[in-house]
């Protein structure tokens, strides 16, 4: 799915500001690229050597602060240095002024100024930056996930890339969020922004269809950006995911059963892929001719963590008639598109400046039956030949959180 929407405006929509994304020069001018083409080359040089002491697994997730900058409507910008622009002097007040620009071109600032509890001052916009030097193998299989604690609005991407790379594969989430992720965002988002989100699932449902969206950046200094609570995002990964079949759910039937008051999951050896339960339960709901989603439908209570799995398991699959209505969803099942990534999706993660955050783990509806664009065969010698490009070259780029955080927290004290 691709939302076409026009850069800057006069007034934006949670649904226009989905998901964009192209090469730097398509929103800046030349000067303000150049300026990112020195900062990052500088960047890459003051990293090359920490980078070559690092193994392979610590290296992809290694990240380093830069800076945060808070706005408050109607006052001046304050700016809190990281780890790293205390390292750099005056890098953090360069990135800034480039992200303003990229937030007012890709509509971001647009939609923000228009909110009635940012003009009011009852919220501050922080926008986080971090550095990541070199993603480049941080997955094996494709890892879909949100960022921040549940309070971020927009995050961006910037990368380094001066030729083609790997693209950042996504999808739309449309979904309502888990029961423990929606209190968790009726806590600490203004209530204005949650009807924006659920306006724009509504506006976007039946439009988000095809392969999960992937491929091969082709732009210089390639961009993304994303309304993060409606995007399931993932660094791009070569690996596909396991093909499940109606053998392998009856496989697996007596070990979820045995294993579902507890981690409600087990390794299939001969699949060599972690069967997770929640997983499993949620890829029966995404077909709507499954006893599974027609509980789901009946009880208004979508399947999405593990906590809503294990209540589906109770009532569906034991009990009298229970197995026999699992093997029935089995064979449905198998009849479509039928793929597993063994992995839970982070849709919430701990934040330091708000106690009680936690990370929250949740299966992506629809996500079992659609394809991978990553997948296709029509993508194969494209993608083998920018994976031969780019090996030995970093995967770096500047990640942004655009976070709403209330005017009382103690992170503004």
């Amino acid at each position: 799915m691709s939302v076409d929407s026009a850069h800057g405006g006069t007034t934006r929509t949670l649904q226009s500001l989905l998901m964009d994304t192209g090469g730097l020069a398509d929103l800046l001018d030349a000067d303000t690229v150049q300026t990112w083409a020195r900062l990052s080359e500088g960047l890459r040089r003051s990293f090359e050597s920490f980078l070559a002491q690092m193994d392979g697994t610590t290296r992809p997730s290694y990240t380093a602060d830069l800076c945060t900058a808070y706005y408050a409507y109607g006052k001046p910008t304050r700016l809190k240095e990281g780890f790293l622009g205390t390292k750099f002097t005056g890098v953090s007040t360069i990135v800034v002024e480039l992200l303003e620009k990229f937030m007012r071109r890709n509509g971001q600032w647009t939609y923000l100024e228009q909110q009635d509890w940012f003009r009011s001052g009852d919220y501050v916009v922080a926008v986080e930056v971090n550095y990541y030097p070199d993603r480049s193998g941080a997955n094996d299989r494709p890892e879909f996930h949100k960022d921040t604690a549940g309070i971020n609005v927009f995050a961006n991407l910037i990368f380094a890339n001066t030729q083609p790379m790997e693209a950042t594969e996504w999808f739309a989430d449309l979904e309502e969020p888990s029961a423990k992720r929606a209190q968790w965002q009726r806590d600490h988002l203004p209530a204005g922004y949650l009807k924006d989100l659920g306006l724009a699932r509504v506006a976007l449902r039946g439009k988000d269809t095809g392969a999960v969206p992937g491929g091969v950046a082709h732009k210089q200094y390639t961009y993304v950006s994303w309304v993060d609570d409606l995007v399931w995002h993932s660094t791009p990964a070569e690996r596909r995911r396991v093909k499940f079949t109606a053998e392998a759910a009856r496989r697996a039937y007596p070990k979820l059963n045995a294993t579902l008051a507890g981690d409600f999951g087990f390794v299939d050896q001969e699949l060599q892929v972690a069967v997770l339960g929640a997983e499993l339960v949620r890829s029966f709901a995404d077909d709507p001719g499954t006893h599974l989603h027609r509980w789901m439908v009946e009880q208004k209570q979508p399947v999405r963590d593990i906590d809503t799995a294990r209540t589906a398991w109770r009532a569906v699959y034991q009990g009298d008639g229970g197995k026999t209505r699992y093997d029935q969803d089995a064979d449905t099942r198998s009849r479509m598109t039928w793929r597993i990534t063994g992995k839970y999706a982070i849709a919430n993660s701990p934040d330091p400046n708000l106690p009680g955050s936690e990370e929250i783990l949740e299966t992506p509806a629809g996500l079992s039956n659609r394809e991978r664009s990553n997948s296709l065969d029509e993508h194969q010698e494209a993608l083998r030949k920018v994976r031969a490009a780019n090996v030995g070259t970093p995967r770096a780029f500047i990640r942004t959180w655009v976070r709403l955080v209330a005017k009382d927290s103690g992170e503004l004290t």
